[in-house]
């Protein structure tokens, strides 16, 4: 048959010299080279191995050894030849048993009466191949763990029915303060807030590996976290192992520059504001008063009427500069309330008289004492919206709703418009602030438009009691 060219080292272990024959007379017809070594009790293999660096690439095995036998033989071999597939010689008596050998790590078995030089080649390659897996899968499974183990960034693996927390790393007990133990007696959403572990679960059903989340330490403090998430099975369970990246420093950061240029921003309003009040109002009131002293030397009435126009036009000019001066700097907001200002944007802003507009304020609101700063944000957020409304909507309604409930101010304001595609449409520097704003007061800003349906923008803010 001679079927291999590559050169084997096997080794038997058989006490029958009938049996020894018949099998090396196997193996030499399905092997083109194999070198056969031959120990006929467990005392002699022990001397072989202390006495030789042979490494053999498969060990045919009798059970029934004179000095050693059954479950200890199988135990000792292994412990003697850790690399080498051994397949287990039986007879028929003993089958059964040699199916529960295969548990305790044993390749294959063969019955002595149904070998043949086919069945014993088929036997050996198959074993040796299965063991070169068997190495390959061991030392992948020891790599996946030493990147699981000592990786910087914290791993979490929990199973996806139960959500119980199933393995952590070293990261991750250093960065949440529980240890090993104390994470395994935990699910998973003991590391979430309980808003942030409701859109985790939409997230995972929806297949999204990346998402930002609000975790809780042990010591109960909040971090925010980047999560990458992949779902996978281990032994027959659905788990998912997520990797946590700390950004909370980030969005600090972050936080910081939004602040500084809202602050940069507001400065220039104020600025600004102020310069067209103080001086242009002034030059141009200034410029009322010279024309009033040149009334009386005014003669026909041609002139007379010439002299109403500019008269007219200059304190249109000046009620103009003094509207614009208010909304980029208003001054109103340490005694007034949200339902006193707001109106102030509609009353000076230059929308078209066919635009409808609709307001409604929750009276609760009447109650709160509100900073400054949501004051003036809440205010910006609006002006800015109405800015959008007039330039872009061609809206003929405008319903703007200010609400309070369970801790939270909401600012709704919804248009009929031609609305647009928020797919296609890039950022504007309008919808830039308004984001920044409400994530300066941690708050969240929905904005719902389509073509041809209107648009819709929700700044919903958290307030203390």
């Amino acid at each position: 048959m001679k079927i291999e060219k590559v050169e084997y080292d096997l080794l038997i272990v058989e006490d029958n010299p009938g049996d020894v024959i018949l099998i090396q007379e196997y193996l030499e017809d399905a092997f083109k080279q194999v070198k056969i070594t031959v120990c006929k009790s467990y005392q002699e293999l022990v001397e072989l191995i202390a006495n030789t660096t042979v490494n053999f690439d498969a060990c045919l095995l009798d059970l029934s050894l004179p000095d050693l036998d059954g479950v200890e033989l199988i135990n000792e071999i292994q412990i003697l030849l850790p690399e080498t597939p051994i397949i287990v010689l039986t007879g028929y008596s003993n089958v059964d048993f040699s199916i529960e050998s295969m548990k305790m790590g044993i390749t294959d078995y063969l019955v002595k009466d149904e070998i043949t030089a086919l069945t014993l080649y088929k036997s050996i390659i198959y074993s040796i191949e299965r063991k070169k897996n068997n190495a390959k899968l061991k030392d992948s499974e020891q790599r996946y763990s030493q990147l699981f183990n000592f990786s910087t960034l914290p791993k979490i693996l929990f199973e996806c029915e139960s959500k119980k927390i199933i393995q952590t790393n070293l990261s991750a007990i250093e960065s949440y303060g529980y240890s090993e133990h104390e994470f395994l007696s935990l699910e998973i959403s003991s590391l979430f807030t309980k808003s942030s572990y409701k859109n985790f679960l939409k997230k995972i059903q929806s297949n999204e590996k990346n998402s930002e989340h609000v975790h809780l330490t042990k010591s109960g403090k909040k971090i925010n976290v980047e999560l990458n998430s992949s779902i996978f099975e281990l032994n027959n369970l659905e788990c998912c192992l997520i990797s946590s990246n700390d950004i909370t420093e980030k969005i600090q950061f972050q936080k910081y520059v939004d602040e500084t240029i809202i602050k940069t921003q507001e400065e220039e309003r104020y600025e600004i504001g102020a310069e067209l009040h103080d001086n242009v109002c002034q030059v141009l009131a200034t410029g009322q008063i010279y024309l009033s002293i040149l009334k009386e030397r005014i003669g026909s009435e041609e002139n007379s009427a010439y002299f109403k126009s500019i008269n007219d036009l200059i304190q249109q000019s000046l009620n103009e500069i003094r509207n614009i001066s208010h909304q980029m700097a208003p001054s109103f907001f340490e005694d007034s309330k949200l339902q006193e200002t707001l109106p102030v944007i509609i009353e000076n802003f230059d929308l078209e008289n066919d635009i409808n507009i609709s307001i409604d304020f929750d009276p609760t609101l009447d109650q709160l004492v509100l900073s400054e700063s949501l004051h003036l944000n809440l205010f910006r957020i609006l002006q800015e919206q109405l800015t959008n409304i007039k330039k872009y909507s061609k809206a003929k309604n405008v319903d703007i709703r200010l609400s309070y409930n369970s801790k939270l101010v909401t600012l709704k304001i919804q248009d009929d418009g031609i609305g647009f595609d928020r797919t296609k449409r890039n950022k504007g520097i309008g919808l830039s602030n308004m984001e920044r704003r409400v994530g300066l007061l941690n708050g969240r800003l929905i904005i719902d438009s389509k073509l041809n349906e209107g648009c819709m923008v929700l700044a919903v803010i958290p307030i203390s009691s």
